[in-house]
């Protein structure tokens, strides 16, 4: 007897449009493709101080381009690349990225509760 499994595949690249295009020194980015992540982004990540711009690094390295453009997105537009990018970190990454999400929640909460009590 034999079993036939389908299994779904990530996209290797997916395509980001921000809002307003990245201009960084004479160069503009009015769309980042992001490739599927390898073990060499995240050798990007320890090259830089501070766990957001390790982040920075990895989406910076996945779609070639220099770390500068990810720290110009706006806020949304970063919340929208991490959404789009998701498939293409692997599991580890998103683990880390759905823990820290957690962590944050629970710190809003906490300081939430503290303000309502004074």
């Amino acid at each position: 007897m034999t079993t036939t499994e389908t299994a779904t595949t990530a996209p290797t690249t997916v395509t980001f449009t921000p809002t307003t295009p990245i201009k960084i020194g004479d160069k503009t980015y009015p769309t980042l493709t992001l490739r599927k992540m390898k073990a060499k982004d995240r050798v990007a990540a320890d090259l830089v101080n501070g766990e957001s711009r390790k982040t920075f690094a990895v989406y910076a390295s996945m779609a070639d381009v220099p770390i500068q453009v990810i720290e110009e997105l706006d806020n949304d537009d970063f919340d929208r690349l991490e959404e789009l990018a998701a498939p293409m970190v692997g599991k580890s990454l998103a683990k880390q990225r759905a823990a820290d999400a957690e962590m944050m929640q629970g710190a809003l909460t906490k300081a939430l509760a503290a303000l309502m009590k004074e």
